[in-house]
């Protein structure tokens, strides 16, 4: 995984995301981490489309900080 910082991270975020350790993600099959990363970025552009409509409205739109461990 050396040089390849981006497929640590994805792994990561799909290990968080579904309750999983990252060597758990890495004993998916092909189809089923690339099922998952679909998921995970269809959530992510949902969330920004929600962003997006709410600022567009002159609702208030705050940033907020998740600080968690492990």
């Amino acid at each position: 995984f050396e040089g390849h910082p981006d497929l640590l991270l994805g792994v990561w975020m799909l290990a968080t995301k579904t309750g999983h350790w990252p060597h758990e993600v890495l004993e998916l099959d092909v189809w089923q981490i690339s099922f998952a990363m679909m998921c995970y970025q269809q959530a992510d552009a949902t969330s920004a489309q929600l962003l997006e409509r709410l600022a567009r409205s002159g609702s208030p739109v705050f940033p907020t900080v998740c600080i968690k461990s492990g």
